[in-house]
């Protein structure tokens, strides 16, 4: 019974590769429906129903598609690339930079990155990028009047905290003794 179910599975896949590739989501959708409800532990079935969903505009449920696939495979680099756009796509660009940081994390490389994802990476990049630069744009603004309030003294030991707070950076400089 099992290899019948796989069959099908496959035939349905196959049927939605063909209908997508026709522009036709809405009948790529009926069948990726069907193999879902036959494989419902499939992360790629899922991404392929959130690839139909984004094209019929549908990005609400095409971004719970992607959440689908990235429970049963967290890291799922396309899956995580295709939040980050979703989210962007919904209007949420702080949520899209985490997934895009998620994303990056697990990127491999350039150089060992698959053509049709160089794109989608430097998109995360630049969303990333942006994100930060939104962050440090906001905590500067509101430093600016702890720096006023103490114009003249010397402000090393603060800048310091403020550059492990926003970048990371090490708050020490290992020396010898």
């Amino acid at each position: 019974m099992g290899s019948v179910k796989d069959a099908r599975t496959r035939e349905l896949v196959q049927q939605a590769e063909r209908a997508l590739q026709g522009r036709d989501a809405r009948a790529a959708l009926g069948a990726l429906r069907e193999a879902e409800i036959l494989a419902p532990e499939d992360s790629g079935i899922k991404m392929q129903l959130a690839l139909a969903l984004r094209a019929t505009g549908d990005f609400t449920a095409a971004l719970e598609a992607v959440e689908g696939a990235l429970a049963l495979d967290p890291y799922l680099l396309l899956g995580l690339l295709s939040k980050g756009w979703l989210l962007e796509k919904l209007g949420r660009p702080r949520q899209a930079a985490i997934a895009y940081r998620n994303a990056l994390k697990i990127a491999p490389p350039d150089e060992r990155l698959a053509p049709a994802l160089k794109g989608p990476v430097q998109r995360a990049r630049e969303a990333v990028a942006a994100d930060s630069a939104a962050a440090v744009a906001f905590v500067e603004a509101r430093l600016a009047e702890v720096r006023a309030r103490h114009a003249g003294e010397d402000l090393k030991r603060f800048d310091m905290s403020r550059n492990v707070f926003l970048a990371g950076k090490k708050g020490y400089t290992p020396e010898p003794a």
